[in-house]
């Protein structure tokens, strides 16, 4: 009987999935399509700091985004980006230039 019991623990926990069940893997997708299916937009980081409040910007084909937490690695002049971001509720800067954001995620292109 204890076989039995080990190959059905052994089986449901194959199934279960674990903490990233569901969740889309692009890290071998090439296709902006794919990318902008899973909530991304593609942009290049440039570096507005010349302008009084601006640091680091998001360039994108529509628009230019004002990260409020960009990660210290992404602080590079035409480093292609993918990103996932949202609208902040309500957020005050001095940089008159982008749309302030929140991202969710970024990774390379």
């Amino acid at each position: 009987m204890k076989p039995y019991t080990l190959l059905f623990i052994v089986v449901l926990s194959a199934c279960a999935g674990g903490k990233n069940a569901g969740k889309s893997d692009l890290s071998g997708s090439k296709t902006e399509e794919d990318w902008a299916t899973n909530g991304y937009t593609a942009g290049t980081m440039q570096d507005f700091s010349s302008l009084d409040g601006c640091g680091f910007l998001i360039v994108t084909k529509n628009m230019e985004l004002l990260p409020i937490n960009l990660a210290e690695g992404f602080n590079k002049n035409n480093l292609a980006v993918w990103v996932k971001y949202h609208n902040p509720k309500s957020t005050q800067t001095t940089c008159m230039k982008g749309k302030p954001i929140l991202i969710d995620d970024i990774k390379l292109r």
